[in-house]
Parts: C-alpha cells; sequence; structure tokens
C-alpha cells in the first residue's frame, strides 16, 4: 500500500552532520541571519561583560586546548561554561571549513551529558569542495543519570555522496503498479483507491490529486451486504485488516513522536 499523508515525520538533518550546531551557535546564527556578522560579534561581548559584571561564573565561548586532527590539521576545542560546570563542547577544524568533528552537550543542572554527535571518516567532495563526514554517530542519555536513552549510527556512500548539486524531478516519482492501494490520509481522511493499472504519484503540480488520476479508482470503505454476497466478502475483508493495520501504524508512530517530545 501507498500512503499520501501530510504527517510531519523526524528525519535526519543531512546538513549539519559534522557541523557546528547547538544552542549557542543556532542563536548566533539566527543574529547573522537577521542583523549580520558584526551584529552577532557585539551580542558575544555584550554577554561576556554582562557575566563579568555580576560576577556569574560562566564563559560563552572559550578556546581551551588545540590538537592535531586527523590529517594533521589543528583543531580546536572550545566549551562554554555555566557555575564552573562545561554545557557545551566543541570540536572545531578551521582549516577544512570549520567542520566539527565532535560535539558534546550537557545539563546545565546535573553536568551529564545529555546529547552527543561524533563525525568522522571525512572525505572532500569535489563537486562543493566541502569536507563531509561518511561516518556520523548521535547519542542521546538521560539527563538526571547520564545513561544512554538511543544511538543512531549513519553510514553515507562515498561513490554516491552528492552535495549542492541538482536533484531531478525524477528523484521525487513513486512507480506505483497495478492492483496496489493508495491511501489518501491527508486532513485526517481515509480514502481508499486502488490501481487499476500502473501509473505514478509525484510531486509535480497535479501529482498527488488522487482523483484526477485515471489510473486510480475510488474504492469503497464500506461495502453493502449484496457486495459481500456477491464473491467480494474476501477483498474487503482484506481492505479491512489494511486500515486496521495503517491504524496501529499510525498510533505507534503518534506514541513515538508523543515520546521524543515529551
Amino acid at each position: 500500500m501507498v500512503i499520501v499523508s501530510d504527517t510531519a515525520f523526524a528525519t535526519p538533518d543531512f546538513r549539519r552532520f559534522g557541523r557546528v550546531q547547538g544552542p549557542i551557535f543556532q542563536l548566533i546564527s539566527s543574529v547573522i541571519d537577521l542583523q549580520g556578522l558584526s551584529a552577532a560579534k557585539d551580542m558575544l561581548i555584550s554577554q561576556a561583560k554582562a557575566l563579568q559584571e555580576n560576577k556569574i561564573d560562566a564563559a560563552v565561548l572559550e578556546i581551551k586546548e588545540t590538537k592535531p586532527f586527523e590529517d594533521g590539521s589543528e583543531s580546536y576545542v572550545i566549551e562554554s561554561r555555566l557555575n564552573g560546570k562545561t554545557t557545551q563542547r566543541y570540536t572545531i577544524v578551521p582549516a577544512l571549513g570549520y567542520i566539527c568533528p565532535s560535539e558534546q552537550l550537557y545539563d546545565p543542572g546535573t553536568g551529564n551529558l545529555t546529547n552527543e554527535y561524533i563525525a568522522s571518516n571525512y572525505v572532500l567532495n569535489e563537486s562543493s569542495g566541502l569536507y563531509y563526514p561518511t561516518t556520523y554517530i548521535e547519542s542521546e542519555h538521560n539527563p538526571a543519570t547520564g545513561n544512554l536513552i538511543e544511538k543512531k549510527e549513519y553510514t553515507l556512500d562515498r561513490e554516491s555522496l552528492s552535495l549542492n548539486d541538482p536533484i531531478l524531478p525524477e528523484s521525487f516519482v513513486l512507480d506505483v503498479p497495478e492492483g496496489l492501494q493508495v491511501l489518501d490520509a491527508r486532513n485526517g481522511k481515509q480514502d481508499h483507491y486502488v490501481a487499476d493499472s500502473a501509473g505514478s504519484l509525484s510531486l509535480a503540480p497535479g501529482g498527488l490529486d488522487l482523483k484526477k488520476l485515471p489510473w486510480l479508482s475510488k474504492a469503497d470503505r464500506n461495502p453493502s451486504k449484496d457486495a459481500a454476497s456477491a464473491g467480494n466478502k474476501g477483498i474487503y475483508a482484506r481492505i479491512m485488516f489494511i486500515v486496521i493495520g495503517i491504524f496501529l501504524v499510525l498510533s505507534g508512530i503518534f506514541m513515538a513522536v508523543h515520546k521524543r517530545k515529551g
């Protein structure tokens, strides 16, 4: 079955793999986008002065040490600190486009590690001139205990890695074979269709207007007893099982998203 849905799912942000992220850098990036680089620098300076004036033991960004990276390039370990506890730690390599092969975020209250992002096996993408990791690991920890909650590891194929290249429209076309069922779950609907012949769904204008696609026909979700007695009972039973399966899948997704937000 093909499900056409408008539900947002959490997907990895590949743009950030091996790049600087975290609260402070997100804030600085927003200031740069809205007010320019000079304003971002002024913001950091004013924050540092405010911390000193209020005698708060904190550091917005501080270079703690330098050490060699994989290819001999120099890397910098940068930390943010609050009341003697490290809240963020980054490893940055300026010579390789300011890549960030290591990032650690800590809970300011307990001091425990909450998130860790490790990137390695960087390669130079010739078409873009960017260094990009082919191995990337994300770890999430319990702030109260520091115990590992979830770990995700991504491995990218160097040969097929493509950065900043135009994407062909064909990449967003899904071929649907004859007989396959299509469920339109947008806007809370549960409309069923059946592919009378092979066709395709796409993000092109009209490509997801299921009512107007000639190779799709609407399927009856509530068949009458006469239709069932005519020999279609098995078909409708399968549809019902599919509906139940979809409900269970959507319920599982909702619970997972709710748990993640919690």
